[in-house]
């Protein structure tokens, strides 16, 4: 099957400039398509590669047509759709092949997310956990869910005052300081909110791990502790950005520990501790 974009002046009967693509597009998998049109030119874009183009014979005008998702001139899409969009400028090439990795990296992400996973709470209207492990989350005072300026769906709503989440401790979340694992997420701090933690499994002053952020200097602490000694990890000054969507990501291994915010690498650092355990405490939120 191949794909066509069209555009015509005046009528569906009236001058049009419809260009296809070269090859034909598997059926059943997941393609992302843009169509170009800058007044001189229409081309065609699938996967990030230019697959069609042709001279236009006219130029771009404005109509009172509605914009169809999945329907066009009678004729429907049997299929699925996501994130379509429309932009005012002539996208360069750059650009959509970068839009296309952009969004195969995630589709990747998506498929292989469950290779591992201990625990994923969606935060989208409840606090169950996705992973599928019954690592289901308990809300505390008044914290709720919420779409409004959410990343994804709906985001947890924390009033920095007593509103947290806890999941109880069990063996699939359970780790000693010589083994892998990581955590992740999504993360808008208030900038009125001078320090709090973010993610933490701890209760105790010993055996614990915990995230915190510190909005005076825009960074973050992770603090260890294996019962047999601990290590303080800050990230640099004005790495994480207040009052603004942060992606963190944290890695720890045996010998090392990685912090990564926003996809760039800002600690990247020696683990000295060499026995215990993080403990039996819950895992707050």
């Amino acid at each position: 099957m191949k794909v066509n974009f069209q555009a015509s002046y005046g009528s569906l009967s009236g001058e049009r400039t419809i260009v296809n693509s070269n090859n034909s597009i598997s059926l059943n998998e997941w393609h992302h398509v843009v169509g170009k049109f800058n007044s001189q030119k229409i081309s065609i874009f699938i996967d990030g590669i230019r697959e069609g183009e042709k001279e236009a014979i006219f130029g771009i005008e404005d109509s009172n047509l509605p914009f169809y998702v999945g329907m066009g001139d009678n004729r429907y899409c049997n299929g699925l759709i996501d994130e379509p969009f429309i932009t005012a400028e002539a996208l360069n090439i750059s650009t959509i092949k970068r839009m296309y990795e952009t969004g195969k990296k995630n589709l990747e992400v998506q498929d292989t997310l469950s290779d591992g996973l201990m625990g994923y709470w969606k935060m989208d209207g409840n606090f169950i956990d996705s992973s599928g492990n019954g690592n289901d989350g308990v809300a505390n005072a008044g914290v709720s869910t919420s779409s409004s300026d959410a990343k994804f769906g709906e985001a947890g709503v924390f009033d920095g005052v007593d509103d947290y989440i806890s999941i109880p401790h069990n063996t699939s979340i359970a780790y000693s300081v010589d083994e892998d694992f990581s955590f992740s997420l999504w993360a808008k701090v208030d900038s009125t909110d001078i320090t709090g933690n973010i993610l933490a499994k701890r209760s105790d002053s010993i055996n614990f791990w915990d995230l915190q952020h510190i909005s005076a200097t825009s960074k973050l602490l992770l603090m260890l502790d294996s019962g047999n000694g601990y290590q303080h990890f800050y990230t640099p000054d004005n790495s994480f950005v207040v009052d603004t969507w942060n992606h963190v990501a944290v890695i720890h291994s045996q010998n090392n520990l990685k912090i990564f915010i926003n996809g760039d690498l800002v600690l990247d650092e020696v683990k000295t501790l060499v026995s215990g355990n993080y403990g039996i405490s819950p895992i707050y939120i």
